[in-house]
């Protein structure tokens, strides 16, 4: 990571992607401030706070009046901007807090067939204040206005200093109001004419599709939500909604919050600046998902292979979620040929866990998918056990007593088998003899 990158500004700490972004920037060691209009730290759909609550500094101001905490934007490397609403109707987030399927569907289906109550009790202050125009435009576009005004610390900066907006690609219509990405559309392009003649600062757009989380059991996906919604449309007649395509567009995947928040972390870092809009492939490439081309284009400059890896590696950083989703070649031949003759590049993973944990079905499903091989101590014992050599003779009395296989034993039968598997693409998942102890 970037040296120069201490502190960031997440507007939005406390919501869905702002908190995400928060965890995943205090686990490479940056400082964060959370600006909301409550002010009030994170806490989960059962009121817990993480941990990693405590060491995010909680500040409440307003992000359409940015003068509220203008003080801090001179101290910041990077700014992000999380706010959003997917619907005009805010009673969309109570029904998703309550588990409340039938009011989320309700809310939904009256988007798509353009009810949108009364019109008179849709003209507060309140009301337009949580419209597109303000939500997904106005208050990012203010916020960048204050933040391209601001000083910069006569430290060494993170510059270009970066001003993240979460954006989203455009694949909600008809269900969502086409009136929710053109805002989004609008907020690019003014956040673009505001770092106009700026080169101390950029933009950059993270484009992520549907989001998704751990959720309770109950809830229903994003295709499921459809195709329920296109069958009410469709009922009687001999076609299928066009609401089913979607759905199937939707059955893809989609991309984790965590991971999200771990591109906005690599995208921070000016020591390879990426600007304008980052899609789900990009972010893909960022987080070393899949190998980019030899020279991939980043927003207006282009980033070399290596560039993209030395990047990845900077923000990948060392919470739970990212070295879940760390990424590996495990086949060589589908990646470049450099590969086959740097050894250092192959990944050696290690697979453990109590017994029962599913060491050996994640294993069987490693080994069947890509061409690598599996090692397992329980195995190897078993095999020398069966083979009645010197080790499975020892080893078997031991098992009988009930005892635990000696490291020195295990040691030799685990480099032994290694040493034949040299230059191999391998996992290594020790077994049930409690090895090493």
């Amino acid at each position: 990571m970037n040296s120069a990158l201490r502190r960031i500004l997440v507007i939005g700490g406390n919501g869905f992607i702002g908190s995400a972004i928060c965890k995943a920037a205090l686990a490479k060691g940056i400082q964060v401030t959370s600006i909301s209009s409550s002010g009030l730290p994170y806490r989960s759909a059962k009121g817990h706070a993480p941990a990693w609550v405590n060491k995010v500094d909680w500040q409440r101001g307003d992000a359409l009046h940015p003068e509220s905490f203008a003080h801090l934007l001179p101290e910041v490397d990077g700014v992000i901007h999380t706010l959003g609403t997917l619907l005009e109707n805010s009673n969309y987030k109570q029904a998703i807090k309550r588990g409340d399927i039938l009011g989320l569907v309700g809310i939904l289906h009256n988007n798509v067939v353009g009810d949108h109550g009364n019109p008179l009790e849709n003209s507060t202050d309140e009301s337009r204040r949580g419209s597109y125009d303000v939500m997904n435009r106005d208050t990012a576009l203010r916020v960048c206005e204050a933040f391209v005004s601001s000083p910069m610390e006569s430290r060494a900066p993170n510059a270009p200093r970066p001003f993240v907006y979460i954006s989203a690609e455009d694949i909600f219509r008809p269900l969502i109001p086409g009136r929710y990405i053109e805002s989004k559309r609008e907020a690019e392009r003014g956040i673009d004419s505001l770092m106009d003649g700026r080169p101390d600062y950029r933009g950059v757009y993270i484009r992520p599709t549907t989001l998704h989380a751990k959720m309770p059991p109950t809830m229903p996906t994003p295709s499921s939500i459809l195709r329920s919604i296109g069958a009410t449309l469709a009922h009687g007649s001999n076609t299928t909604s066009s609401l089913d395509s979607i759905a199937n567009a939707l059955t893809v995947p989609p991309i984790h919050v965590d991971h999200v928040a771990a591109a906005v972390c690599a995208v921070l870092d000016s020591a390879s600046p990426v600007r304008g809009a980052v899609g789900v492939q990009r972010m893909r490439e960022l987080l070393g998902w899949v190998a980019p081309s030899e020279e991939t284009e980043v927003g207006l400059g282009r980033v070399d292979r290596q560039t993209l890896q030395k990047q990845f590696c900077r923000s990948i950083g060392y919470s739970v979620p990212s070295r879940r989703a760390l990424p590996f070649f495990l086949n060589a031949k589908a990646a470049n040929d450099d590969y086959e003759h740097d050894q250092s590049r192959f990944l050696r993973m290690l697979m453990f866990g109590k017994p029962g944990a599913g060491k050996g079905t994640l294993s069987a499903r490693l080994v069947n998918k890509y061409d690598i091989l599996s090692l397992s101590t329980g195995d190897l014992l078993r095999q020398h056990i069966a083979e009645r050599t010197e080790v499975g003779r020892e080893a078997e009395e031991t098992v009988a007593r009930g005892g635990l296989i000696p490291d020195e034993i295990m040691l030799k039968v685990v480099t032994s088998k290694l040493d034949s598997l040299h230059n191999k693409v391998r996992t290594f998942r020790p077994g049930q003899t409690s090895f090493p102890k």
